[in-house]
């Protein structure tokens, strides 16, 4: 059976990119808005790692490998470097206002996770976005918002 492209919402004539949807019967959806296509783009940058994508060593972050190094508050600096820096080289359209970290020394309930705020907009924007991304014990990272 082939997959279909189903628009859901509808914001402008043109479809700028196609996001992936794994509900129903379609996998891929097109995405109208710029903004949606800026925060797929931010998703897939910071949950990529460096030499991950084929033709393009450099593009990711090592996010995933340093979330996961003990004492995380000792090391905040690094992982907004680790983010910051391949925002402004990869995607130069997203300002990053804030990078906001969480671990579990912070907020105990967290227990084993790390929560990392991104507060962005874009440089032909005022609009504040909010990209939210959490670790899980089980090396897992997730992405949410935009």
């Amino acid at each position: 059976m082939p997959y279909q492209i189903v628009p859901s919402v509808v914001n402008s004539n043109s479809i700028v990119s196609l996001g992936l949807s794994y509900s129903g019967n379609t996998i891929f959806s097109p995405v109208y808005v710029s903004l949606i296509q800026i925060t797929n783009q931010l998703k897939d940058l910071l949950l990529t790692r460096i030499g991950e994508r084929i033709n393009q060593p450099t593009y990711g972050t090592n996010l995933l490998y340093v979330l996961f190094e003990p004492n995380l508050n000792e090391i905040k600096d690094d992982i907004r470097d680790y983010i910051s820096g391949p925002i402004s080289f990869w995607l130069p359209q997203v300002l990053v206002d804030s990078i906001d970290i969480v671990t579990a020394e912070d907020d105990p309930n967290l227990l084993y996770n790390v929560q990392i705020k991104i507060n962005y907009h874009l440089s032909n924007s005022t609009i504040q976005n909010l990209l939210t991304i959490s670790s899980t014990p089980q090396g897992n990272l997730t992405a949410v918002g935009g």
